[in-house]
């Protein structure tokens, strides 16, 4: 569970230090704030994903 959480953190981090590098000088404090907007809408839209496959595994171990 907690590696979960960090990758989380991580893809997150990752996305607000893209728009903070790739930003104007007057607008890095957006940017880095859309930047972690988007990364964090990056981690839900890959949830149902994460999910389903999380519920195959488990059926899958519990039938063997």
């Amino acid at each position: 569970m907690g590696t979960a959480v960090l990758i989380i953190i991580g893809i997150i981090v990752g996305f607000a230090i893209i728009g903070f590098l790739f930003s104007k000088d007057g607008e890095r404090e957006d940017a880095a704030k859309t930047g972690a907007i988007l990364g964090g809408a990056f981690v839900v839209n890959l949830l149902p994903v994460v999910i389903v496959i999380v519920l195959a595994v488990l059926i899958v171990k519990s039938c063997s």
